[in-house]
């Protein structure tokens, strides 16, 4: 009896321990695909399925390869879809699958991909610019405007991408 008692705490020690290598595993494949999302986001992708912004940056990745026309696979869409139903928040997540129903003209779905992304951050250049577009297909001049200047704030840059083309239109 007294043989039991000794190798029991060392074994409740040693099952600690394994546990805790296992949740530092996983949480730290979760906190690199988080870091590498924006960097290399087919990388992170593959570490951690389920992170929405490696998701659909992984998948918007494919799309800008492919010239702004590439069209999601059943695949893709399931690993956009699978992001983001872990983070619904993800606005690269919404843009892509937004993009995609705008390439397949299905204007109202992409519409709603868009504005949810709009809502969620108003800092997305890509969602701007699209909202900038459809309102001005619309003939919304509040909306086009609005969407001006939010694409205005996103980068330092975008103002060289968006003054010409405000200038045309006045």
């Amino acid at each position: 009896m007294k043989g039991k008692s000794r190798w029991r705490p060392r074994l409740s020690a040693i099952l600690t321990a394994g546990a805790a290598l296992v949740i530092a595993g996983f949480a730290g494949s979760c906190a690199a695909a988080g870091f590498l999302a924006v960097k290399a986001p087919l990388l992170a992708n593959r570490l951690d399925p389920g992170n929405g912004l490696a998701a659909g940056r992984a998948v918007a990745s494919l799309q800008a390869a492919g010239g702004g026309r590439y069209r999601l696979t059943a695949g893709d869409r399931q690993i956009v879809l699978r992001g983001l139903d872990r983070d619904p928040l993800s606005r690269a997540a919404l843009r892509t699958l937004g993009l995609d129903q705008a390439l397949a003209r299905n204007d109202g779905l992409a519409r709603i991909y868009f504005d949810l992304s709009d809502r969620i951050s108003r800092r997305d250049a890509a969602t701007q610019i699209w909202l900038i577009n459809d309102m001005a297909t619309q003939r919304n001049l509040a909306g086009v405007m609005a969407h001006y200047d939010a694409a205005l704030s996103t980068t330092p840059s975008s103002s060289a991408l968006l003054y010409p083309g405000l200038t045309k239109a006045l």
